[in-house]
């Protein structure tokens, strides 16, 4: 038996021929031969429509094979993991983006922050819960952060009642749903002056178990000087919807923002878990018993807390 593979990644949802001819050799170094049922598939003995489609790829492509003997040959469709994706991207392109300023003071300036904290709700009907950013806002100016914008989005909601996506046929145009939902959203700013024709823009994705303002999202901010850095929370993140950010300026003066938490109490222990709803458990497992994998991160994300406040002592002193 042989094995080869290609010398680049194979496109997505495209046909390939692989051809083999009679310059492959043997184990003794003889020409292979073609196996009598290769030959009756291209005389359409066997193999019904499939084999009519390979006779027909091979006609097409003997002229460049400089008259090699085809002793094997192979149609196939490669998966695409991106098709459903690729649909709904056309299918909420007319889709009005309902777009919301988060309230007449929607927009932070970053020198001007004392402090920014997290209520989470993390027990539905419950008191939220607070909690530290991982990163201090001094970071923020200290990296070129100029103004932080609050808003929100409307946009289809394509999971259903059971938190899945419906499959789609590749060959069928994906229509929107009807459900929309309420996405907050913030932006970080440079604090350069905008170009004329806007910022260019970074989508930052934080990691499974954080949120829109985590780690990846400042660290966004600071390595990609110049770009405006827009962060959203991931389905199944942020906990409950009553989250909140709460932002305490430098004149005392405290402003409240909706977190767009999008976690989902599944299992219904009256808790939200960081990453409750992202990934559906078996039946009969618990989140409790899942959520044992997010402490390693609760420990990262209160070592990268006190990292931080380094970094700002650093960037503080840089700068001075």
């Amino acid at each position: 038996m042989a094995t080869a593979k290609p010398d680049n990644v194979l496109e997505s949802s495209r046909n390939y021929l692989l051809i083999v001819t009679d310059e492959v050799r043997d184990s003794v170094g003889d020409p292979v031969e073609m196996d009598p049922g290769f030959q009756a598939c291209l005389d359409g003995q066997i193999g019904g429509d499939y084999c009519s489609r390979l006779a027909s790829a091979l006609s097409a492509v003997r002229g460049s094979l400089g008259g090699r003997r085809v002793v094997a040959a192979s149609l196939s469709t490669t998966l695409s993991a991106s098709a459903w994706y690729e649909q709904a991207r056309v299918a909420v392109r007319g889709v009005p983006a309902g777009f919301q300023r988060a309230g007449a003071n929607n927009v932070l300036q970053a020198a001007g922050l004392r402090a920014i904290s997290l209520a989470n709700d993390v027990n539905p009907g419950g008191p939220l819960v607070n909690a530290e950013l991982a990163a201090p806002p001094q970071l923020l100016a200290a990296f070129g952060v100029g103004r932080i914008p609050f808003a929100s989005i409307r946009a289809p909601r394509f999971l259903g009642g059971t938190l899945t996506t419906a499959a789609v046929p590749t060959g069928e145009t994906m229509m929107p749903p009807a459900p929309t939902e309420e996405l907050p959203f913030h932006v970080f700013l440079p604090a350069s002056t905008m170009p004329a024709g806007g910022y260019p823009v970074v989508i930052a994705g934080h990691g499974i178990g954080d949120s829109r303002f985590g780690m990846p999202t400042v660290a966004a901010a600071a390595a990609t000087a110049g770009f405006a850095v827009v962060s959203i929370n991931a389905f199944g993140h942020g906990f409950g919807p009553r989250s909140v950010v709460r932002a305490t300026l430098s004149s005392g003066e405290t402003l409240e923002f909706p977190a767009g938490g999008r976690g989902v109490d599944i299992d219904r222990n009256g808790r939200i878990d960081p990453f409750e709803g992202c990934i559906l458990l078996a039946p009969g497992r618990r989140w409790a018993d899942a959520s044992v994998s997010v402490r390693p991160w609760r420990t990262t994300s209160n070592w990268c807390a006190r990292s931080v406040r380094a970094w700002t002592s650093m960037a503080t002193a840089a700068r001075t």
